[in-house]
């Protein structure tokens, strides 16, 4: 194997498909998926929550037929696609409390500041990834210079040029001379 082959070999082990990997965008199906917790307690993950809309359970595709989440909407799924959403039947408004009615604006309130610091955490993972991805990009393009020079060393000599092999009668006298001293 010469020295070029050897380059070319590390360099396919090294980067491989890496190029395509950083250009492929994630796919927004997977970025988009939302947990919803059925009544029988199973969490399901759906992209949308309308027919099409792709729906698994455990990491597989739900199982076809009908399923009920704890609000009381349904979905109909087969083959892992909705084809039916069914609304949850509203009951008769009933008098409400009035303490209860109370506590609604602090809960509104516990609601925003947890939706103030979840969209916190989300800028902070959208940056990390951004920071880890120029990481990633410069050590690729690290590693491309690190064997252009590696292969730019393959290609160059290493050893000594050969001086060519004179024979007797084609060296001048000088050359004789100086042949005949060394032995």
């Amino acid at each position: 194997m010469t020295p070029k082959q050897a380059v070319e070999m590390i360099k396919t082990m090294i980067f491989g498909d890496m190029e395509k990997q950083l250009a492929t965008p994630v796919p927004a199906e997977i970025q988009a998926f939302m947990e919803y917790k059925l009544k029988s307690g199973a969490v399901v993950s759906i992209d949308k929550l309308e027919v099409g809309g792709s729906v698994t359970l455990n990491g597989e595709p739900a199982p076809d037929g009908e399923h009920e989440f704890e609000d009381g909407a349904k979905i109909v799924t087969a083959g892992g696609l909705i084809t039916e959403v069914k609304k949850a039947e509203v009951a008769p408004v009933v008098e409400v409390e009035v303490e209860a009615m109370k506590k609604l604006p602090g809960m509104f309130s516990d609601m925003q500041q947890g939706f103030a610091a979840a969209k916190t955490d989300i800028i902070e993972l959208k940056q990390t990834i951004a920071e880890q991805k120029n990481t990633i990009e410069k050590q690729a393009e690290t590693l491309k210079q690190m064997f252009h020079l590696v292969e730019t060393i393959a290609n160059s000599s290493v050893e000594q040029p050969v001086e060519k092999v004179k024979s007797f009668e084609e060296m001048s006298a000088l050359e004789k001379f100086r042949a005949s001293k060394n032995f």
